[in-house]
């Protein structure tokens, strides 16, 4: 009983720790993207974009890369 409990309660503070997160992230990184546009000029903009289009680039392929060591 004690184990159920004890892992229940850690759980939730993961739970609520990342909520959190999950929660206040796009807000960040809106505020974020405005203020080094600010500070930057539009090449703030357009390295965020960059980033932006070719993160899922990047998962793709190490997928694809993990696929060949499978």
């Amino acid at each position: 009983l004690i184990n159920i409990c004890s892992s229940d309660g850690q759980r939730l503070y993961e739970a609520v720790s990342v909520g959190c997160l999950l929660a206040g992230g796009p807000l960040v990184g809106i505020l974020g993207l405005f203020y080094t546009a600010y500070f930057l000029g539009p090449t703030a903009l357009l390295g965020s974009a960059i980033f932006i289009f070719f993160y899922p680039a990047m998962v793709r392929l190490l997928l694809v890369a993990l696929k060949l060591f499978v």
